[in-house]
């Protein structure tokens, strides 16, 4: 992984996430669509040996029309864990009694990143 691309997942992993999710949704912003690309360049390295099943916590108010297996595409990155309980902490600390945790099947051949105990995909 480059320099760059560390710089740009320490940024995001911090506390630029919205930030350059909102860019992406956008399209807006050099600097927060330069992070994006260097994002998505480590990605392109990471190779997910087998499929997993993750977890995010969310407000059900993003997704309210959504039933339980329907499928939906978003554009910007998602922060994930593989350990259902640190979706729920997150959950609890975040959104109280608004919060929701979305169980979902990552296959092989997704585009996405491990760092530290949690993945990013997009």
């Amino acid at each position: 992984m480059t320099f760059e691309e560390r710089y740009a997942l320490n940024k995001y992993t911090g506390d630029l996430y919205q930030k350059i999710n909102y860019a992406i949704r956008k399209n807006s912003n050099e600097t927060y669509l330069e992070y994006a690309k260097n994002i998505e360049n480590a990605m392109e390295k990471f190779e997910l040996k087998e499929n997993i099943k993750v977890y995010r916590d969310t407000q059900k108010k993003y997704y309210e029309l959504l039933g339980v297996g329907d499928t939906f595409e978003v554009n910007m990155f998602f922060s994930i864990s593989t350990n259902k309980s640190i979706a729920e902490e997150f959950s609890e600390v975040d959104m109280s009694d608004d919060g929701i945790i979305f169980e979902i099947d990552v296959s092989i051949n997704t585009k996405c990143i491990y760092i530290g105990k949690k993945f990013y995909f997009k």
